[in-house]
């Protein structure tokens, strides 16, 4: 199989890292399309993949086509190609926002994969949402999935508002908890604590309670429950949270990113 890509930025670059790490595929067969020179001779002196300037070229020579670029550039490209895919050619859209039924009639082709990944696959603990067009038989499935889990985990839905709710929980949700992460550590620096010290603390603590939980059988409800002693800290801490209402904020600020995101289609 030779897989495509039009458009080698951070994403691409993390997706071409993780699936030849995989060895889901051999570097020779791999072939990136970019208009920056800079940025085709990057990828080609770190991950050995074949570079081009044409996404013609890209279209012509995949059996897989991974759409990595802005929305706003997606017509151009779909310009440059359109009518130029191999009939049973599988392309896989990373583009926020854009839908199935755009890419369907912007790239004339009915083989389509809409994917919604997150910044946790570059170190491939992503979480990627995915729809296929009905066109896409059972083996196409397959290989998007088996290209998918290289990345971290996956999940199908069947509607694409589901990519939407994907979009407001795991594909914006990386930056909920890094802001949580910022307010912890300037939370502690107030209390006394040098900024390297909460840092670390912070840090350590997120990164060991996803693991936790990763590997717990136990809710996350649960989980949070038997580290909350009637009449402790934690508990003084979760009153005030509550206080607060942390849940309503959240709630408004994942519906306001499920708005948006359903507003970019």
């Amino acid at each position: 199989m030779n897989l495509g890509f039009i458009g080698g930025g951070q994403m691409a670059e993390a997706i071409i890292d993780a699936i030849t790490a995989n060895q889901f595929i051999n570097a020779g067969d791999v072939i990136v399309g970019d208009v920056s020179e800079e940025r085709r001779t990057y990828l080609n002196e770190n991950f050995s993949v074949i570079t081009t300037p044409s996404n013609l070229e890209v279209a012509e020579k995949s059996d897989l086509v991974l759409l990595a670029i802005k929305p706003q550039d997606v017509p151009a490209a779909a310009k440059e190609i359109a009518g130029s895919l191999k009939p049973s050619c599988t392309l896989v859209s990373i583009v926020a926002g854009t839908t199935l039924n755009t890419l369907q009639d912007l790239f004339q082709h009915d083989v389509i994969v809409r994917v919604m990944p997150n910044t946790p696959a570059q170190v491939r603990m992503g979480m990627s949402v995915w729809m296929p067009t009905k066109n896409v038989s059972a083996s196409e499935k397959t290989v998007v999935i088996k290209l998918l889990q290289c990345l971290g985990k996956e999940m199908e839905v069947e509607d694409e508002s589901g990519l939407d709710m994907a979009t407001a929980i795991s594909g914006s949700g990386p930056a909920y908890f890094l802001l949580f992460l910022e307010h912890l550590i300037e939370a502690g620096k107030k209390i006394g604590l040098t900024e390297s010290q909460a840092a670390l603390l912070a840090k350590q603590t997120l990164f060991g309670t996803s693991h936790l939980i990763d590997l717990s059988d136990f809710s996350p409800t649960q989980l949070r429950e038997k580290v909350t002693s009637p009449g402790g800290t934690t508990e003084q801490a979760i009153n005030k949270f509550n206080d607060l209402n942390l849940s309503s904020i959240v709630e408004a600020a994942v519906k306001a990113a499920f708005e948006k995101s359903k507003g970019l289609g």
